[in-house]
């Protein structure tokens, strides 16, 4: 009775203080020396804030039975919604039905939408279009979910241009940078802002890349460490460049990061979708009883793309037991696995 009143309590608690923090707002605008009225804010979530992106995940969970049977992918207020079918004209079909929906629910809890930013992807092939109302929306060859270019073709051609745009921007900046910082402060913005750039979201793309793609990301990558360490006449090679900015190569930091996710997921079951996904197409092998072996039968050129098939192409690169490892302990063979190897 104690433990239930506590309870009670807490959650009272909770209650009141989420309360409090979305009540009684109030905003302005202010121009220069310009000051609008002040309003009470009546609906929203604060921007910035740690709890606002959980509240406003809550305020629209109920999206996923909306659009029932089909997934959806969200965050914060980013919502994208993946249909399939076995036509193109059954697909068209459900996609206008769906989306409809998807506007209909917006409009019952006071949020509109945007048709004109509105965005469409086709992965079958063929373009796709539908209407809803007097709009048409036509599907693009690229589209940008969560900072990352996804084509048509799931070739990663759209991503590549965009992050070789953003190299060409940042060796401009950080050659001019190097001119009024010392080398050791130049190593944690290479860190910051040019590895952080060029590897996100790797474990989704990396193991998909051709010698081509991953080519040009090598001589984005070497020209800007170049320019960092001034060495415009080509005197050093990409080993001395690593080592004298204290960077590890592209390859090995896709490595790690892509078997790092993987591991978490394989091993804490978590997100639930795709540790099934991924213990469905595994069998206990005897001979390396601390390992698990991945298989996928798939031939398609989606099927080569997906999650089960990139678990198999980096999990036979873990040549040492691993099954009963923590995080720490896997990400230090990790290291050890791949120090001193060439660029």
């Amino acid at each position: 009775m104690v433990q239930l009143f506590h309870e009670v309590t807490s959650l009272n608690y909770l209650i009141n203080a989420i309360t409090s923090y979305i009540s009684d707002r109030f905003g302005y605008v202010e121009i220069e020396n310009n000051r609008s009225n002040v309003e009470k804010i009546r609906a929203g979530c604060i921007q910035g804030s740690i709890i606002g992106p959980l509240l406003f995940n809550i305020y629209t969970s109920s999206l996923d039975k909306i659009v029932h049977p089909f997934k959806t992918v969200a965050y914060a207020d980013d919502s994208y919604v993946v249909i399939s079918g076995e036509s193109l004209d059954e697909m068209t079909q459900m996609l206008k039905t769906t989306i409809q929906k998807h506007f209909d629910w917006l409009g019952s809890i006071g949020m509109t939408c945007n048709l004109g930013k509105t965005e469409l992807i086709s992965f079958c092939g063929q373009a796709v279009s539908v209407n809803i109302g007097n709009i048409e929306i036509k599907s693009k060859d690229s589209m940008k979910i969560l900072g990352v270019m996804l084509d048509k073709e799931l070739s990663w051609n759209a991503h590549i241009d965009k992050l070789m745009m953003s190299c060409k921007k940042l060796t401009f900046a950080l050659r001019y940078l190097r001119t009024n910082v010392d080398l050791e402060v130049m190593k944690e913005v290479i860190r910051a802002q040019v590895v952080s750039k060029l590897t996100y979201a790797a474990p989704v793309w990396s193991h998909r890349l051709t010698y081509h793609q991953r080519t040009r990301l090598r001589s984005a990558y070497f020209k800007i460490l170049r320019n960092v360490l001034r060495d415009f006449e080509f005197r050093l090679n990409r080993n001395e460049l690593l080592r004298l900015t204290g960077q590890e190569s592209l390859d090995v930091i896709f490595a790690k990061r892509t078997s790092m996710f993987l591991f978490k997921i394989i091993t804490s079951i978590s997100p639930t979708n795709l540790a099934t996904t991924i213990l469905s197409k595994c069998y206990y092998n005897e001979r390396t009883p601390c390992r698990l072996t991945f298989f996928d039968t798939s031939r398609s050129r989606f099927g080569r793309a997906c999650i089960s098939n990139a678990t198999k192409l980096v999990v036979e690169s873990w040549d040492f037991d691993w099954l009963n490892l923590t995080p720490f302990s896997f990400k230090n063979q990790l290291a050890s696995k791949y120090e001193n190897r060439p660029a």
